[in-house]
């Protein structure tokens, strides 16, 4: 049987001045779902959520990739739409999806079919990983600058510093609002759970309420 899991997220409303309004979900789910018939899907089964893409904890999120089964085709308006975590964690998902013969397709974004049968998907993904390595390359240079910074001024004598500094701590603190782990910090950082964890204790300054790492 050929399936398709259809898969829509929304924001809230950008003119909204309550920012409690979200977009309405039928400005994707219409044309997937015409998009499904034309490509004949025996069964066509709909996810939605209404939150953050960066928040990994989403429950149509984490349902469709549970309920997902070798040969099933996820179908997206937008790479975004499905998420919006960090470029390694994004692909992390793409490969481990791929790797059980889970397809994702994008509506608007023609190069985004990671079929196995689609030729240009090993591409794809080869240029997504080399994004992802770039992410994590200019993110090590700024931790590497933060710290040749404080070895110049005293403030670090080597080894891992404990203390991070304020450049780093700002964007962990980032990471965590939008919904991310501390494991997935620490590796998109290059540094230890333990120190991304420590960062978090300054001050009360990455005090997430109800996140679970």
């Amino acid at each position: 049987m050929k399936v398709a899991r259809i898969y829509a997220r929304v924001s809230k409303e950008e003119d909204d001045p309550k920012n409690i309004r979200f977009q309405d979900p039928e400005n994707q789910l219409g044309p997937l779902r015409e998009w499904a018939k034309t490509l004949a899907y025996d069964l066509v089964v709909e996810y939605v959520d209404r939150g953050s893409g960066a928040d990994s904890n989403r429950k149509d999120f984490r349902r469709i990739q549970e309920e997902a089964r070798a040969g099933d085709d996820i179908l997206v308006w937008k790479l975004d739409r499905f998420t919006r975590e960090t470029m390694s964690t994004a692909v992390g998902r793409v490969q481990g999806l791929r790797a059980k013969s889970i397809a994702i397709k994008s509506y608007t974004e023609n190069w985004l079919d990671t079929s196995k049968d689609n030729p240009m998907s090993e591409l794809v993904l080869a240029v997504m990983s080399w994004a992802a390595a770039e992410e994590r390359r200019k993110i090590s240079e700024r931790t590497k600058a933060g710290i040749a910074r404080r070895r110049a001024i005293g403030q670090w004598k080597g080894g891992r510093p404990h203390k991070l500094d304020d450049a780093t701590v700002s964007r962990i603190a980032d990471l965590r609002k939008q919904g991310i782990d501390y494991s997935d910090i620490a590796k998109t950082l290059g540094l230890s759970r333990k120190d991304v964890k420590n960062a978090g204790k300054r001050g009360g300054a990455l005090a997430i309420g109800g996140l679970v790492s």
